[in-house]
């Protein structure tokens, strides 16, 4: 299960090559009871968009990578701010639903923790910037972790990559939501994507 969870968690944040109320449409996940408010600007990623992205993974372990590519699930929630093709790294929101299984839901943070624990050997350059810890989104608790890496693309490309996640436990399950934005900040603000992560609304 601890193995599964971090496969989705890269696959959430590594797919990634001002937002104003009156710029959204509100998204309802009624099976699921979620919703979000997408900016008009922002762009669905289909199913296929999704698993080509998938193809460019890389960590510094090959088997792992394999893993990944083998393992990782398609979310029910994927945009992205620019529309592809884009040749930067586009900043990326995604959204997974997982059983609770064996996973103690009252402590979303031990969850991220297990997480990130694995991710620091996985890949170049990775850093902490905020240490799995609990945070509310619209009154729910919820867990979020921070960090920055560099995604190698192939021998001449790479990005100095953040991807932030979350936690969020709903009855005996939880979504995990991925965010994925270049570090520097360059084509999209971290800012820009809490916003639209806080629209969230559980029913």
């Amino acid at each position: 299960m601890k193995n599964r969870l971090i496969i989705i968690a890269i696959a959430l944040t590594f797919v990634s090559q001002h937002l104003y109320a009156k710029n959204t449409k509100t998204v309802e996940f009624k099976t699921f009871g979620i919703s979000i408010d997408k900016p008009n600007g922002w762009f669905d990623v289909s199913a296929e968009d999704y698993s080509e992205h998938l193809k460019n993974i890389k960590t510094n372990d090959d088997e792992f990578t394999d893993l990944i590519k083998k393992h990782a699930t398609i979310p029910f929630f994927a945009i992205t701010k620019y529309k592809e093709p884009h040749d930067d790294l586009n900043p990326s929101i995604k959204i997974n639903i997982k059983p609770a299984g064996n996973l103690d839901l009252s402590k979303p943070d031990m969850i991220l923790k297990s997480i990130t624990s694995v991710l620091e050997s996985k890949f170049l350059n990775y850093k902490i910037i905020d240490e799995p810890k609990i945070v509310t989104i619209n009154g729910k608790t919820c867990s979020f972790a921070r960090f920055s890496y560099t995604l190698k693309i192939d021998e001449e490309l790479s990005f100095e990559t953040t991807s932030a996640l979350w936690i969020l436990p709903h009855n005996n399950q939880f979504f995990m939501i991925g965010a994925g934005f270049r570090t520097d900040e360059k084509n999209g603000k971290f800012e820009e994507i809490k916003k639209i992560i806080n629209s969230i609304k559980l029913f």
